[in-house]
């Protein structure tokens, strides 16, 4: 149902075949693919009335109708490495020849962190200026550009005087640079100027966006680095039915007690028995997933009053006959692991989780990492995210 009197769709082009990173868009930051996070970012705006994602890759729109967007199938040439943009969205939009949106928002996955109120932002300096074509995400730039003198022996100052005293960066005029996140364009303006840019432009600051876009591995690492300082603003945790959790590490510190006649005990929290709680009160079920064959295992599932799984070499082959036997699609699923074993878990399910203690290789993969180490309250911790009062 349209929210005002301008149709305003969103796109996110998608393309299959990138060359710095394979299936890029389908990488995962925070546990979440660049293009699940592209699309909670429309979903979220009150200005869009519908998002789409357009791609060349059956991969990529199974994951985009996984999570909440309408699929465009992108023709031959608009997927080729040679199309621009600019091709990408005139290929969309005669695909909507009989309902031609008013205005066209187009974001790019590369940038992760794209808030919902800018969206609306951009929207609405379009919809409130007759005289703009286009309003784009640009950051502040304090950067020094330089360019090699046609003897290609010095260089040359662009936006400052290379030779002569510099001024001090709070006496300069403020520059801008494109973000590459947020495009909003007037539909009529951009078919007939063939430009994103129309004949009349401005932007939108972006203050503390992520200084670049990710275009290669390196870039993609730094990302999964900085995304525990952007807050989460995906709708994620009201989908989820069920909490599987490891135990060791997770439950634990990850070490045990032996006293004088062998006799192994652990170390665990009340917090998370009051976790557990919260989120059974949430219709939320709890189940221990573990590898290690442990009575303790059992007695702690016992008292916690949770299904428990324990002495599973597989841990994946469990989950999947758990979900089964609940009939529960993976994004209706939790999981939260410390170590390599459960690496398959943890790509498998809608919402992975490790500890702040988890294993250094975890933490390079992206999934959403707590606030919390292993037998500190990580379940207690996974009850905030989850349940909302």
């Amino acid at each position: 149902m349209t929210k005002h009197k301008n149709l305003v769709v969103l796109v996110i082009p998608a393309r299959g075949g990138s060359k710095g990173i394979p299936l890029k868009n389908i990488q995962p930051v925070g546990g979440i693919s660049l293009i699940g996070r592209a699309i909670a970012s429309g979903l979220g705006a009150r200005l869009v009335d519908h998002v789409y994602v357009s791609s060349d890759s059956e991969v990529i729109l199974s994951e985009a109708s996984a999570n909440g967007a309408l699929m465009h199938k992108r023709g031959g040439n608009s997927a080729s490495d040679q199309a621009s943009t600019e091709d990408a969205l005139i290929d969309f939009l005669s695909s909507l020849e009989a309902h031609k949106p008013d205005i066209l928002v187009y974001l790019q996955c590369t940038s992760p962190f794209i808030k919902s109120e800018d969206i609306d932002r951009a929207v609405g300096m379009l919809l409130e200026n007759n005289s703009l074509d286009t309003v784009f995400s640009a950051r502040e730039d304090h950067s020094f550009l330089w360019q090699h003198s046609d003897d290609q022996l010095t260089a040359v100052g662009l936006n400052h005087q290379g030779y002569k005293q510099r001024k001090r960066r709070q006496d300069l005029k403020k520059t801008f640079c494109e973000d590459g996140a947020i495009y909003a364009l007037k539909v009529d303006s951009f078919v007939s100027t063939g430009n994103r840019f129309g004949n009349a432009a401005s932007f939108i600051e972006i203050e503390n966006g992520l200084p670049f876009e990710i275009d290669s591995l390196f870039e993609l690492e730094m990302a999964r680095l900085c995304e525990p300082a952007y807050p989460s603003q995906f709708p994620i945790s009201e989908k989820i039915q069920l909490l599987v959790s490891d135990f060791d590490g997770v439950m634990t510190p990850d070490s045990l007690y032996i006293n004088e006649q062998g006799v192994e005990s652990i170390q665990c929290t009340r917090s998370d028995g009051m976790g557990v709680s919260l989120l059974r009160k949430a219709d939320v079920e709890t189940v221990i997933l573990s590898t290690e064959v442990n009575s303790v295992v059992a007695k702690r599932a016992e008292k916690l009053k949770i299904e428990c799984f324990h002495g599973e070499s597989i841990k994946l082959d469990r989950l999947r006959k758990i979900a089964e036997d609940r009939g529960l699609e993976q994004n209706q699923i939790a999981y939260v692991g410390n170590d390599v074993n459960d690496v398959e878990c943890l790509e498998w399910v809608g919402l992975p989780m490790i500890p702040n203690n988890a294993c250094d290789s975890l933490k390079k993969m992206g999934f959403h990492q707590l606030k919390t180490s292993g037998g500190n309250g990580v379940i207690r911790e996974v009850a905030t995210l989850l349940v909302k009062k």
